[in-house]
């Protein structure tokens, strides 16, 4: 309910794509999943809904490259037949934005290994918001293919439960994305402008 008076639930997409989601089994994780969407929020990040549509233009989908348990619950990166995500693209939107959970918990910079893997997910994906490390990370405009690409590497901790300080830093990101056909077809992905603030 706290949630829903910051943003009206139907503008609100929620992940569970993370290392956790399968640590008590398919029996609390199917739980969850349905309180989630009982709630009346849009649920990405499960193999059965990996992403969906913001407006006409965008679809956002979320994936995890880590997880604690084995399952076949949850959109995998970094490893298998698919180690970029390449199913998960919505290949009618004009822009791809994928939610990664990865790099490594409380560091601020992203390992050489993440950079590139960042690289191979930007020849599918027009733009990156990553999340795990739970601290803050930069967030670039990376050139990709001669195109300006956002990658967001962590936005942080917005919401815990946890009292120890270094979960209280957390980044809201508002990017305008730049979507054009034809000639402008190269701005497609592109950051227009960009917003942030601590939370």
């Amino acid at each position: 309910e706290t949630l829903a008076k910051v943003i009206p639930r139907d503008r609100l997409l929620v992940s569970m794509a993370n290392n956790h989601a399968a640590d008590f089994g398919i029996a609390h994780y199917r739980r969850t999943r349905e309180a989630i969407r009982d709630a009346g929020f849009r649920l990405i990040g499960t193999t059965d809904s990996p992403g969906a549509r913001v407006g006409d233009e965008v679809f956002v989908a979320a994936a995890t490259r880590w997880t604690n348990q084995r399952h076949d619950y949850l959109p995998m990166i970094g490893r298998g037949d698919d180690p970029f995500g390449v199913s998960l693209v919505d290949r009618d939107a004009a822009c791809n934005l994928l939610v990664p959970h990865w790099s490594y918990e409380h560091e601020l910079y992203p390992r050489p290994e993440v950079i590139e893997m960042a690289h191979g997910l930007l020849d599918e994906w027009d733009g990156l918001v990553g999340h795990h490390p739970h601290v803050p990370n930069p967030i670039s405009s990376v050139d990709h293919g001669g195109r300006p690409r956002l990658v967001a590497w962590s936005l942080g901790q917005a919401s815990t439960d946890i009292e120890w300080p270094i979960y209280r830093h957390g980044l809201a990101l508002v990017a305008g994305l730049a979507i054009g056909v034809g000639e402008a077809a190269d701005a497609i992905g592109a950051v227009a402008a960009m917003r942030l603030g601590h939370v």
